[in-house]
């Protein structure tokens, strides 16, 4: 019997945030790097996706969100986080992504 089993990469923020829009502005540029990160590892690893599990305190209250990176849905890579390097003029990383999505397109 084949054991089918959920691929999840956590990434546990220790610090402490008062509001969403102060871990928001704060983590985003992590975040976005991580999901860079779980994107090449399911290229390394040939898996079809993995979700990044993102934990925080926030206000008090643990937050959780989940990020679902997939070889056949690239919106996530190639729209939102491609899009905000691509604002900031981070070109190394936009390098990277570029990359990745020609590694995609192979798949």
């Amino acid at each position: 019997m084949n054991e089918i089993k959920e691929l999840v990469t956590p990434m546990v923020i220790e610090k402490n945030y008062s509001s969403f829009e102060e871990f928001y502005k704060n983590e985003k540029r992590s975040i976005y790097i991580k999901i860079i990160d779980v994107f090449e590892d399911i290229i390394k690893e040939n898996i079809k996706e993995r979700k990044l599990l993102v934990v925080a305190n926030i206000d008090g209250c643990v937050f959780d969100t989940n990020f679902l990176v997939s070889k056949i849905d690239k919106t996530l890579l190639t729209g939102t986080v491609s899009s905000y390097f691509e604002q900031l003029e981070e070109y190394e990383t936009c390098n990277r992504i570029a990359k990745l999505c020609s590694e995609l397109q192979k798949v």
